[in-house]
C-alpha cells in the first residue's frame, strides 16, 4: 500500500515507515520513553497493517504522524480515526506532544481527519470525546464541525459529526455573529431576533472593516457543515474480487488503452489510492474514451469503472487533480449484481510509441 500523505495550513498528517524508526521511538505514547527498536519496528508493522484493512465505508484504526510542513521528519504527535468499537463510526483522536498544543495544529489535524473520513473512506459519522476539564480539546472539536451530543458518566462530553444530516438556518448564523462580535469588543446583540442581530452585526462588521475576517471566522465555525456531502456505498470486498477476476484478455488491447494502464497508477498515486478503497484497480477500465496525441501527450475524456453498490448522482471527488464522478454515458460493463459506474473525467498523460519510447 502506498504511504499515506495528507497537508493542512501548516501541517503534513502522514503514515510512518522504517525510516521512522527513530521519531516513533522517541515520540510514542506509551509508559515508558523511549521505544527500543524492536518496539518501535512492532508499532510500524502494527498501524501498517491497520491501513491496509481500512476500506471504503470501515476505518479500523488510522494513525499519522502529525509534523509540521517546514519539517516532516519530526514528528510532533500522532492523530487518526479508531474504529475498534465501530468501524463504520470511529472515534477521532489527536495527541500532540507538549511544546506544540494551544497553537491550533489539534484543530487543524481534526478538520482533515473529518475530510478523510468522508471524503476518503465515505463515511458519515465520526465521534470524539475528551475530559471534561480538557476545554482545549472540547474547542477544538466544534471548531471542527463537530456538535456535542451527550455527555458519558462521569460527565466527560461526547462529540460527534454527521456528514450531510444539518443544513444550517438563521438561527446558527446569528449565533455566529453575536459571537464574532463579543469576541472583538461590540455591543451585545441580543434583541431575540435572529435577522435583525445578523444584520446588525453585519453593519458593525462593515463600519470595522473585518469583512474578511468574519468571512473566515464564520467559515471556520459553519464551513464543515454548511453543504450536503453526496455519499457513496460500495461494497469494497465485492468489488475487488470482480477486479482480482479480471485478466488481460478481459481488457481493450487498442494503443489508448494500453497507455493509459501503463502510464495512470505512476501519474496518479492519490487516485489510484482512493479507488483501491473502493475495491477498484485503477489499471482495469472497462471503457475509456480519449483524443488524438498532441506533443507526446494524450488526454482521456472519461474513463469509466464498475463497482457494487450505489452512489448519490451528484457525487464528485476531488484527488490528484482529477474528478471521480458518478458516469452517465458508458456502454454495459457485463456484470450482474446492483452496481455503480464510477468516471475519471479529463486526464492528461505522457503517451508512448509503439516501440516504447516516451514522447514529448
Amino acid at each position: 500500500m502506498s504511504p499515506l500523505a495528507y497537508r493542512t495550513e501548516s501541517l503534513i498528517l502522514r503514515s510512518v515507515t522504517e525510516n521512522d524508526l527513530a521519531e516513533v521511538a522517541r515520540t510514542w505514547p506509551s509508559d515508558h520513553h523511549p521505544l527500543t527498536d524492536a518496539e518501535a519496528r512492532t508499532q510500524i508493522a502494527r498501524m501498517q497493517r491497520s491501513h491496509e484493512k481500512n476500506a471504503a465505508g470501515r476505518v479500523f484504526h488510522l494513525c499519522l504522524a502529525v509534523c509540521g510542513s517546514a519539517n516532516p521528519g519530526m514528528i510532533r504527535g500522532w492523530c487518526g480515526l479508531d474504529g475498534s468499537r465501530s468501524p463504520s463510526e470511529p472515534e477521532v483522536f489527536v495527541l500532540l506532544d507538549s511544546g506544540f498544543r494551544h497553537q491550533g495544529f489539534g484543530t487543524q489535524c481534526l478538520k482533515e481527519l473529518l475530510r478523510i473520513a468522508v471524503e476518503e473512506y465515505a463515511l458519515r459519522t465520526v465521534h470524539g470525546g475528551c475530559s471534561k476539564d480538557n476545554t482545549a480539546s472540547a474547542r477544538a472539536m466544534e471548531k471542527a464541525g463537530m456538535a456535542l451530543c451527550g455527555h458519558e458518566e462521569n460527565g466527560d462530553p461526547r462529540y460527534r459529526f454527521t456528514a450531510g444530516d444539518r443544513m444550517y438556518k438563521l438561527k446558527d448564523y446569528a449565533e455566529v455573529a453575536r459571537a464574532y462580535v463579543a469576541m472583538h469588543g461590540g455591543s451585545s446583540l441580543r434583541s431575540g431576533r435572529d435577522l435583525d442581530d445578523f444584520s446588525d452585526c453585519w453593519k458593525w462588521v462593515h463600519e470595522h472593516n473585518l469583512e474578511h475576517d468574519y468571512r473566515r471566522f464564520e467559515e471556520e465555525r459553519l464551513g464543515p457543515l454548511k453543504k450536503r456531502q453526496s455519499m457513496i456505498r460500495i461494497d469494497a470486498d465485492r468489488t475487488r474480487e470482480y477486479y482480482r477476476g479480471l485478466s488481460d484478455a478481459d481488457l481493450c488491447d487498442c494503443e489508448g488503452c494500453r497507455n493509459y494502464r501503463q502510464m495512470i497508477r505512476q501519474s496518479c498515486p492519490m487516485a489510484a489510492n482512493y479507488l483501491s478503497l473502493l475495491g477498484i484497480d485503477i489499471e482495469k477500465p472497462f471503457n475509456v474514451s480519449y483524443l488524438e496525441p498532441i506533443n507526446g501527450r494524450l488526454l482521456y475524456i472519461d474513463c469509466d469503472y464498475a463497482a457494487f453498490g450505489e452512489c448519490d448522482l451528484a457525487f464528485i471527488h476531488q484527488v490528484d487533480g482529477l474528478e471521480i464522478s458518478h458516469g452517465f454515458l458508458y456502454p454495459d460493463p457485463g456484470i450482474e449484481g446492483p452496481y455503480v459506474v464510477l468516471q475519471i473525467n479529463s486526464v492528461e498523460l505522457p503517451f508512448s510509441d509503439e516501440q516504447g519510447g516516451y514522447l514529448g
